[in-house]
C-alpha cells in the first residue's frame, strides 16, 4: 500500500522498541511511540522515482513488508 510519509506515521509498526515500566524493552505494549518513522526508517522505500519532486508528499512503503505491485 502506497502512503505519504503522514500517512504512514498513523500506522504501528510491529518492530518498533518502546521503553517499559521496569526499565526492559518492549514490543509495542502501548500507543506511545509505536508508529511508523517513515523515511527515517532503513526499511523506508519510496514508491517514486525522485521524491523530491512531490513536496513532501511523496508515496512510499514499508520494504520490510515486501514489495508493492
Amino acid at each position: 500500500m502506497l502512503l505519504t510519509e503522514e500517512e504512514a506515521k498513523t500506522k504501528c509498526c510491529p518492530f518498533v522498541r518502546v521503553p517499559w515500566q521496569n526499565g526492559g524493552w518492549a514490543v509495542n505494549r502501548d500507543d506511545r511511540g509505536s508508529n511508523c518513522i517513515a523515511s527515517k526508517c532503513m526499511a523506508w522505500r519510496w514508491g517514486v522515482d525522485d521524491p523530491k519532486t512531490y513536496e513532501g508528499k511523496a508515496p512510499g512503503f514499508c520494504g520490510l513488508a515486501g514489495k508493492v505491485e
